[in-house]
């Protein structure tokens, strides 16, 4: 057996587990980058930072805010922002 095709086999089978497993990391990270997108949004009140921000974050805010997840997305951006004017 050559040494090289069995580390090729190896890492093919990894391969899978590991874009998973990052494909999920990025994912959560980019929801839970929402709640400091939301404080930076309010502490530095520009309009076209607002709007580009807005634009980025909208998909994780609908995931949020807007599916079962409300709870918990009320619960966390909270901890950010003071959702209360804007709920």
């Amino acid at each position: 057996m050559n040494p090289i095709n069995d580390k090729r086999e190896t890492k093919d089978d990894r391969g899978i587990g590991s874009f998973l497993f990052w494909t999920f990391l990025v994912a959560v990270t980019y929801i839970l980058s929402t709640g400091p997108a939301a404080w930076i949004s309010r502490k530095f009140d520009n309009s076209q930072a607002t709007s580009f921000l807005g634009t980025i974050y909208a998909p994780a805010a609908s995931l949020l805010l807007d599916t079962p997840l409300r709870p918990f997305g009320v619960w966390y951006l909270g901890k950010w922002i003071d959702l209360y004017p804007v709920i």
